[in-house]
């Protein structure tokens, strides 16, 4: 690392994370925190871009713009906070993972309009991770992988953390006899992996096809 990365950007990083950490668990100011963690990104972006000559291929291609399609979904989140009123995002995902079905009942409109937002985002995160992607001269597979990443983070997320939300509140999923008590489980993985995935995809396809010039890098 050169000298400004190691006397200002990673000491900046460290302040603003932990700063946000201590306040995440005192519970206290839940908007500093949000803006604590985007200085924070933009941190993590200036000493990217200060050390972008000493990054792998793999790095340059995949990882960093995963990174700035993850980035601008929490961006996307940051402002949901302040446009659904009374309701935090989490509030959001938590509700429709426990029960997706809300999503088609006609009392449901809050839930919807923040899914279907959140599905029409997709598309711009699929297309800055992609277009970031192949301008490091990353391959196709890269550029999906990295258009698609906040998808590929929630749904892994999803994997654990909703199996163990479905197991805690079991009795009030059972409660609704909608669906059969495995189908909320199967349609919480669904609707924040397969459907973002895909609409990520439609974002990312622009940039899939590799212009010659372009080198050829590892995934």
């Amino acid at each position: 690392m050169n000298r400004r990365t190691k006397t200002l950007w990673l000491p900046g990083i460290a302040t603003s994370f932990l700063a946000g950490l201590i306040l995440l668990f005192l519970d206290r100011a839940p908007l500093l925190q949000r803006l604590l963690w985007i200085a924070g990104m933009a941190l993590l972006f200036c000493s990217v871009a200060e050390e972008s000559n000493r990054l792998s291929p793999r790095t340059r291609s995949f990882w960093f713009p995963g990174f700035i399609s993850m980035t601008a979904a929490g961006l996307f989140l940051f402002a949901a906070g302040f446009m659904s009123g009374p309701y935090d995002p989490s509030y959001f995902f938590t509700k429709i993972s426990l029960h997706p079905q809300e999503l088609l009942r006609l009392d449901s409109a809050p839930l919807r309009t923040f899914y279907l937002a959140w599905l029409l985002a997709q598309i711009l995160f699929g297309a800055l991770g992609a277009f970031f992607s192949r301008r490091a001269g990353g391959t196709r597979a890269a550029r999906i992988a990295a258009g698609s990443f906040p998808a590929l983070m929630i749904f892994g997320l999803c994997a654990l953390a909703v199996p163990i939300s479905f197991l805690v509140a079991v009795s009030s999923v059972l409660a609704d006899k909608a669906l059969p008590a495995h189908a909320p489980l199967a349609l919480g993985i669904f609707v924040w992996g397969v459907g973002p995935a895909i609409t990520a995809l439609l974002g990312a396809a622009p940039f899939l096809n590799k212009p010659e010039n372009l080198p050829r890098t590892a995934t």
